[in-house]
């Protein structure tokens, strides 16, 4: 399970250029012929294998996912905060690969049978990545993601800073996904292994990000 997870922060560590560049050309293959490996027969394409597995946990893990913000939105009393945690969801869904959990679920399920068991910690996982997305759109001045407008630009309304509102739900969805590890039907000793890598992920990520800028301002990084 340790070295499951610690996939994850080397993959979570590639979130941001310059590492950027190799994990968009470098990535797919690279986990096609993992694939192709495992499970390709002769003449079979890695890619295609790769694709169509892929897309199937999507659409199982979309359903989940979706739960997830449902659940979510129908606990909360506060009309403004159910509004923006439904722009929230809208964001998350639309679109994007899901690769990051579909790797440890793929790893994870070659090594325990009730990989159900995860489904709390893959959800995380998602919801960290996407909060690392809403921080970049922040960062950048994005206005569009996934052909749709980014949260800093759909918040931006009723003289209320989008940006601002933006960065805390970026928080909201880390708190949740903690909460969500917290939560998860696995041993203590698991959770706490899942808790690690999310926390080494974040700190990876947040550093990534602090060295782009720095590059970007051509300032001296060591």
């Amino acid at each position: 399970m340790k070295a499951i997870l610690t996939l994850l922060v080397l993959i979570a560590s590639l979130q941001f250029s310059p590492a950027q560049y190799a994990w968009d050309v470098g990535g797919n293959a690279g986990f096609a012929n993992y694939l192709g490996e495992i499970g390709g027969g002769a003449g079979q394409s890695r890619g295609w294998i790769l694709d169509l597995e892929l897309e199937k946990f999507k659409k199982s893990f979309d359903k989940k996912l979706e739960q997830f913000f449902i659940n979510l939105i129908e606990c909360q009393n506060d009309p403004c905060l159910i509004n923006y945690l439904h722009e929230v969801k809208e964001y998350v869904l639309n679109g994007g690969k899901r690769l990051r959990p579909y790797i440890l679920w793929k790893m994870i399920s070659e090594q325990c049978q009730n990989v159900s068991a995860y489904d709390n910690v893959l959800i995380a996982f998602e919801l960290l990545h996407n909060s690392t997305l809403i921080e970049d759109d922040i960062i950048d001045k994005h206005t569009v993601r996934r052909n749709r407008k980014t949260l800093p630009v759909v918040f931006n309304k009723n003289s209320i800073n989008g940006e601002h509102l933006s960065l805390l739900v970026a928080n909201l969805l880390k708190d949740k996904a903690l909460t969500l590890i917290l939560e998860a039907k696995i041993s203590s000793q698991k959770r706490k292994d899942c808790l690690v890598a999310f926390n080494n992920i974040s700190m990876s990520v947040n550093e990534g990000q602090v060295q782009d800028l720095a590059f970007s301002k051509n300032l001296s990084v060591n």
